[in-house]
């Protein structure tokens, strides 16, 4: 669940400016764990990229076990043209969701969770960080 949004989020920027932290717990994180937010990385979730890379590639059009990412964010899920996606993955892109920071943290949560029928046997990046890194990397490459 992302916990900073519109005011929480200024807040956060102007207290991060000005050289301070924060935890999500001070930001309304119920979890267990307590996590520093902090702005996203996309140098570290290259790195933590390297797990996805044994199903997916970042190579646009290339098709592993998974589909290429290259491009995923603002990309309508299940749409990759050779790709054979689950019946649940095509129905949930076809729903008019498109992926976005947003849909890929609750994704990345837990992707069986989001959509039972996904071929995709990945548990999940628990940690927000993680998540938040991981799509910060995504962002940047183009399809």
């Amino acid at each position: 669940m992302r916990v900073l949004l519109g005011l929480q989020t200024l807040a956060l920027a102007i207290l991060l400016s000005a050289g301070g932290s924060v935890t999500a717990q001070q930001f309304g994180n119920t979890g267990t764990e307590t996590e520093t937010v902090r702005p996203p990385d996309p140098a570290r979730g290259e790195r933590l990229f390297k797990e996805c890379l044994k199903c997916h590639t970042i190579i646009p059009g290339e098709i592993k076990i998974g589909p290429s990412l290259a491009g995923v964010v603002g990309r309508q899920p299940g749409s990759v043209p050779g790709f054979g996606y689950s019946q649940d993955m095509i129905n949930f892109g076809a729903s008019g969701i498109v992926w976005n920071p947003d849909n890929l943290d609750r994704f990345l949560t837990k992707p069986r969770g989001v959509i039972a029928g996904t071929k995709m046997v990945f548990e999940g990046f628990r940690r927000t960080s993680d998540r938040d890194d991981v799509i910060a990397y995504l962002s940047t490459i183009r399809g």
